[in-house]
């Protein structure tokens, strides 16, 4: 409540500090929560090396907003070396368990060839299963790929569709 101001006012502190008692009860969203504030250094002092270490316990008990996060710090590099091969095997493992932003990570991958070969057809697929998730991007790029024909057979009509969808979230590109 504290950090978005639900019924309370904003106080990233105040909230840092439910977090951190959360996180003693072992409850893996609030690690994860406190993990994002020490990363960022929001409400209270940076300290990435300990943000890192929680992400990678969290990744490794299948947390998969832990396994996109660091999926996400390897693909830009942010605390970590750049590295897209890791960024994959991490955003891989969060797709399998439908993380929607991991699946649509991995399909960009697959679509310009980061971290692994290009394979059109596979981030065809991928960018499908986002965009049912409800990912807006994902029903762009998906819409995109019909309109063209890109990794699978042109179907025009329900790329319009597709893009229809995302224009209707907002989703800038796509209007």
């Amino acid at each position: 409540m504290s950090k978005n101001g639900y019924g309370v006012p904003i106080d990233p502190a105040k909230a840092r500090e439910w977090f951190e008692k959360a996180a003693k009860q072992n409850y893996k969203p609030a690690r994860y929560q406190l993990a994002l504030m020490q990363f960022s250094g929001t409400g209270g002092n940076e300290d990435k090396p300990a943000a890192l270490e929680q992400f990678k316990k969290l990744a490794a008990e299948n947390y998969s907003p832990a396994q996109y996060t660091l999926g996400y710090l390897n693909l830009k590099g942010d605390g970590v070396p750049e590295n897209p091969g890791e960024a994959r095997f991490w955003f891989e493992k969060a797709a399998k368990q439908n993380d929607m932003r991991a699946t649509a990570s991995l399909a960009y991958l697959y679509l310009k060839g980061i971290g692994a070969p290009i394979n059109e057809k596979k981030a065809a697929v991928l960018f499908e299963k986002a965009a049912n998730m409800g990912d807006a991007y994902s029903q762009d790029q998906f819409g995109m790929m019909l309109s063209q024909g890109i990794g699978l057979k042109p179907e025009p009509e329900i790329a319009y569709l597709w893009i229809e969808k995302a224009a209707s979230q907002e989703y800038a590109v796509a209007e």
